[in-house]
């Protein structure tokens, strides 16, 4: 199977990847259960080529009675990709049990496609780093593994620059209610502004000031979400701003551990 990752539009990477059902699942030393349903076997750049359609066909159309089309996937290994040799080391457990990678956050990574987040691609990049450093130390052939290194630390600072300072901020405006706020923040492309965003809403939160980046919002809304905000304690705004903000989650997922923030407390 083939996982995507849309970290730019043009220039992503795809993650291929084996279930328990296959042999990578199954191999010595590995249990069919839930522990170990998913390992990542390779990774590679992507290029996606046009829509093609075969609306025309009318084979097609007499069969299938929709409209048909097609769109060619292809990667550019081995110059930016490459497989992981399990096939060399089935015999060699201790070798093995260093080089598979099992995704640490598995939900992307299920029978269907789902979209890979700049988090968890970082965490799978940093994971295939050390399985490289690994087949370096024990001298593998089977690639140019100093080469795959180089590619491997371009595409980890290509998502850490996709993925911005706080990728979770727009979720933390959501869980506060400033839903007015999110597709002004989304659409900024410098680090700059998406800072000098975050301390105005925590100005305009704090009544400091009437707009967020030139955005005014309804003075009953505004008297609403500040009085909500006020009954936060300064502990738990600090950890919506400086912690959550940083880490790319849901709102729902923010709500959660602010109670959680507030219990342990």
């Amino acid at each position: 199977m083939e996982k995507e990752k849309d970290d730019r539009k043009n220039n992503s990477s795809s993650w291929f990847y084996k279930t328990s059902t296959d042999c990578y699942g199954l191999m010595r030393g590995y249990r069919a259960d839930d522990s170990y349903t998913q390992v990542i076997e390779a990774a590679a750049r992507r290029e996606v080529g046009r829509f093609s359609s075969i609306m025309n066909n009318t084979a097609y159309n007499e069969v299938y009675l929709v409209f048909v089309w097609q769109k060619p996937v292809t990667s550019t290994n081995p110059d930016e990709g490459f497989c992981i040799p399990y096939w060399k080391y089935m015999d060699d457990e201790d070798v093995l049990n260093r080089i598979v990678i099992k995704p640490q956050n598995r939900t992307p990574f299920k029978y269907g496609s789902r979209e890979v987040y700049n988090d968890d691609a970082i965490e799978v990049v940093n994971q295939l780093i050390s399985v490289v450093d690994v087949l370096i130390e024990i001298g593998d052939d089977t690639q140019d593994w100093a080469k795959r290194k180089e590619w491997l630390n371009r595409v980890l600072n290509e998502l850490w620059t996709a993925r911005g300072p706080y990728p979770g901020f727009a979720s933390v405006m959501e869980s506060l209610g400033l839903y007015s706020f999110v597709s002004s923040y989304i659409g900024l492309t410098s680090d700059k502004e998406m800072k000098k965003f975050r301390q105005e809403v925590r100005g305009f939160l704090d009544g400091d000031r009437d707009e967020v980046n030139g955005l005014p919002m309804a003075k009953a809304d505004a008297k609403r979400i500040r009085r909500e905000y006020q009954l936060l304690d300064d502990g738990i705004a600090d950890f919506l701003f400086d912690t959550l903000a940083r880490f790319d989650i849901r709102a729902d997922s923010d709500m959660t551990l602010m109670m959680l923030f507030r219990f342990i407390k």
